[in-house]
Formats: C-alpha cells, structure tokens, sequence
C-alpha cells in the first residue's frame, strides 16, 4: 500500500517554488538540447525531408523565425545554419551566466 506523506511545516514552505524551479530547467533543457540539436543537423546540412531533421526543424522554426527580420539573415554561417540560427543558441548559452551574475550581485546590489 502507498501511503502519502504529508506535507506541514516550515521545510515543506519551499517545495513550490522548487518544483517551479526545476520544471523551468527541464524546459530550459529541451529547448537548448533541440536547438543545439538544429544547429548540428545544419551544419551537417541534412536535408528536411529526412524525418529527424523535419521534426528537429518543425519544432524549432518558432524559436528562430523573430530573428530572421534582422539584416543578414538569409547568409549561411556554418553548413546550411543560418545568422539567426546561431542567434538563437548564442542567447540559449548566455542565459545561465545572466542568472549567474544576478544571482551574484545578490539582493539590492543590482
């Protein structure tokens, strides 16, 4: 038999906002693994009629589409990746040493 634990006092205070926590980071991570993922197949120009690629493309597509307006951005970088592909993974990397830095600084220091 399961039996549910309950969940009273002050340590059971902060289970929401770890589990917010956590559900952003599992997102953060599917979201940079299928663009880095869209990156490599770029590169690797696989063409989309490929199942992985038209899948891997399909998904992404939204992610990069706002930074296609920018000048450049039909110019190939790397294989078939474009400017705004490279875009999109060059903010997915910063984003950790943003929230890093913010969190250094601590609270009033910002």
């Amino acid at each position: 038999m399961i039996h549910r634990q309950r969940l009273n006092g002050p340590r059971d205070v902060h289970l929401g906002p770890q589990l917010a926590f956590e559900a952003l980071l599992t997102a953060y991570a599917a979201v940079s693994a299928l663009l880095l993922a869209r990156l490599v197949l770029l590169s690797l120009s696989v063409h989309p009629n490929i199942w992985s690629g038209h899948v891997v493309y399909a998904v992404t597509a939204p992610l990069v589409v706002p930074f296609t307006v920018f000048p450049g951005a039909t110019r190939h970088v790397l294989g078939e990746a474009t400017l705004p592909d490279l875009t999109a993974v060059a903010i997915l990397a910063l984003l950790p040493l943003a929230e890093s830095a913010r969190r250094r600084a601590g609270p009033g220091r910002s």
